[in-house]
């Protein structure tokens, strides 16, 4: 009405432009000041120069995401928090973080971290909107990229056979011993082409195959996924600032990121169709099932949502898993007191080497699941978990008050280094802790140690998961002896999702009796 009858009186059109531009600033101006925003007396707001040095003026329009996409995968939670017990001199304080324009509180009150995941309020959390840039490759229906609850709960439902403890069982029994056994014999024809005695091995290349193998013929029952491995380390190394954009403008720019996702998809389209249609032809045998034949036969399952279920399976499926046997061989190489008592106890369960061990056999070897457990407590294969509040809510353990729409990050790597619960040596690899502490089993609480995250948002793979890291740690210290190069640069970790190493990781290694 105003506008009409501005119009009405002649009012030139640049000044009716001028006032609505004038009042649209000045809303989000009061929008701004008096937004809420969390707040409590065991929050810190972190500043421009506790995280890394940041000019006023860029930390003003972006706040700290220019710093952070410098940082090291899981460093920002590790820096922010840290920030906040100098400022507030409290062991388990809670952070917030400017992120572009937007607010994000960093959880590290364990007892917060567990309301908000495990607690009686949890439903009321979500995946954040964040998650969309992951559409061009997972699509908007995997378990990893739904961000409505009730529709994540039906899909996990459909899709929760395929990870039976039988269906594991049957795949560990077979499709992961094969591919490990054929990894064993690879590096072994390595170490006999450089005369028998070591060789050099870029692990992170030869563990990306081996398990994206795994992964290939135990959900589809094809080799063919392996040639997209290329690919799916694109999408994950592509991390851009310009994310902050939100998956809706992101996802249509021109990036090679995008071209590339979009490729994947389309070739794992096709291998999808055709391992259906054959499932469907003619049934597989209860024991014989892979991932596919489980969905393939689930009425409640439409295509889309197939094809969604099945990119999510191939790229968590063989990423996680590749990057904690990566760290779990770094550790091994750095510490080779720990690599001989490992493969003393190896030697003395297995001794065919060449054989591989079931997997009953392997849960019971106390240093071997130390070490494992160890190496991903240090250097978690997934960084950080991320809820948003749906409504307001209070983390009752800090009192903090969060407003509907805040991002609430659970970083890994905080957790899995938390002093109260690991003790002074907590950034220490030190896999003798998980024998010699008699208390540490009743201190580690399901969330101060979640590799594969808690809750009904926890990864539906992590017993698959688990057993290929046993599996695949056991049979290569079993065969081979790994050393640091002399010489060689410490890794870095991309900042990314996952706590990839950003270079190649050689390895020397060499034949065990």
């Amino acid at each position: 009405m105003v506008a009409v009858s501005l119009l009405s009186r002649d009012v030139p059109a640049d000044a009716v432009v001028a006032a609505a531009a004038s009042f649209f600033a000045v809303r989000s101006i009061l929008r701004f000041v008096f937004r809420a925003v969390p707040s409590g007396p065991r929050l810190h707001w972190n500043q421009r120069n506790e995280v890394e040095p940041c000019g006023r003026v860029l930390h003003a329009l972006v706040g700290l995401a220019p710093a952070i996409s410098r940082m090291e995968s899981g460093e920002p939670h590790i820096a922010c928090l840290k920030a906040a017990r100098r400022a507030l001199n409290d062991p388990q304080p809670n952070c917030v973080i400017r992120f572009g324009q937007r607010t994000r509180v960093i959880l590290g009150n364990p007892k917060d971290v567990e309301y908000v995941l495990l607690g009686e309020r949890s439903h009321t959390l979500t995946k954040p909107t964040l998650m969309r840039v992951l559409h061009p490759l997972l699509g908007p229906n995997g378990l990893v990229t739904i961000d409505d609850e009730d529709f994540h709960t039906q899909q996990f439902r459909a899709v929760a056979p395929a990870f039976s403890p039988l269906s594991v069982k049957n795949i560990a029994a077979t499709t992961m011993r094969e591919h490990f056994s054929a990894s064993v014999k690879e590096l072994k024809t390595l170490v006999a082409n450089a005369g028998g005695r070591s060789c050099e091995v870029n692990v992170n290349s030869h563990l990306q195959d081996v398990t994206l193998r795994v992964i290939s013929e135990a959900a589809f029952c094809t080799p063919e996924l392996t040639r997209l491995r290329s690919v799916f380390t694109l999408a994950l190394d592509s991390q851009s600032p310009l994310m902050i954009l939100g998956g809706a403008i992101y996802n249509r720019l021109p990036t090679a990121r995008n071209r590339a996702c979009q490729a994947c998809r389309d070739s794992i389209s096709g291998i999808v169709n055709k391992v259906i249609a054959a499932a469907r032809a003619s049934p597989t045998p209860e024991k014989d099932k892979k991932l596919i034949d489980f969905m393939a036969e689930n009425p409640a399952l439409k295509p889309n949502e197939i094809l969604d279920h099945a990119c999510t399976f191939a790229f968590a499926g063989h990423e996680t898993t590749s990057t904690a046997l990566i760290w779990f061989l770094y550790f091994v190489a750095k510490h080779p007191d720990v690599q001989e008592k490992l493969a003393e106890e190896l030697s003395e369960a297995f001794p065919a080497g060449g054989v591989a061990p079931s997997m009953d056999a392997l849960r019971g070897l106390e240093y071997l699941n130390a070490v494992t457990s160890e190496s991903m407590r240090v250097i978690p294969p997934v960084v950080a978990v991320i809820r948003v509040a749906t409504e307001d809510i209070v983390l009752p353990a800090s009192k903090t008050f969060v407003p509907k729409g805040t991002s609430l990050h659970i970083g890994m790597y905080p957790l899995h280094r938390h002093p109260h619960v690991w003790g002074p040596d907590a950034d220490t690899f030190r896999p003798e802790r998980w024998i010699e502490d008699p208390e540490l089993r009743s201190r580690v609480t399901p969330c101060a140690f979640m590799p594969f995250a808690v809750g009904k948002r926890a990864c539906i793979g992590k017993d698959f998961a688990m057993q290929e890291m046993l599996l695949g740690a056991a049979m290569l210290v079993r065969n081979f002896k790994f050393e640091w190069p002399e010489g060689q640069a410490e890794p870095i970790r991309i900042p990314s999702v996952v706590s990839r190493p950003k270079h190649p990781l050689p390895l020397r290694i060499s034949m065990r009796t």
